[in-house]
């Protein structure tokens, strides 16, 4: 950014700088296998993540268009592309989406698609999603843009699944 914007247009740009280090960061970090070394961290949350795929699969049939909203290595979309129509996982990482495709690919899935998008600022059409679900994604990004694009996306009779450690959100 050359740190000339308007007082209109402030937000923009430091959103914009924000995205740009997020996909820096991400597109470093899970360009090689970090994961494996961060896998102590994750594991304090797996009681809480069972309980979240609990309530996720129940609103899943086969008529769902579902988003993984920051779907990283695509793990989510993987495990549930069985049990829904169609899926569509986003992330800002480049590597994380090639990762993404790769893992559908070597498991022939045909219902999901995965593109590199700014979960703030989607293509999408307006209530799209039957479901949309996100984890620990909220943190890395803006509450008021990220909410108001997903209540655009979301059906007006859909549902959203996030969850995030508190104290990471800003």
């Amino acid at each position: 950014m050359n740190g000339q914007y308007s007082e209109d247009n402030r937000h923009i740009d430091f959103e914009t700088e924000r995205v740009v280090r997020e996909k820096e960061w991400h597109n470093q970090a899970f360009g090689t296998d970090i994961r494996s070394s961060m896998e102590k961290y994750y594991s304090v949350t797996a009681e809480v993540s069972k309980k979240f795929k609990e309530l996720l699969f129940e609103k899943l049939d086969n008529n769902t268009i579902f988003l993984d909203y920051g779907c990283g290595t695509g793990s989510a979309s993987i495990e549930i592309f069985d049990k829904i129509k169609k899926c569509v996982g986003i992330d800002i990482s480049e590597a994380r989406i090639e990762q993404a495709r790769l893992g559908a690919k070597d498991r022939n899935i045909k219902n999901i698609e995965f593109f590199v998008m700014d979960a703030m600022n989607t293509v999408f059409n307006d209530e799209q999603f039957d479901v949309i679900q996100g984890s620990a994604i909220l943190h890395h990004l803006n509450l008021e843009l990220s909410l108001t694009e997903i209540k655009r996306i979301l059906k007006s009779d859909g549902s959203a699944f996030f969850w995030s450690r508190l104290t990471q959100i800003q």
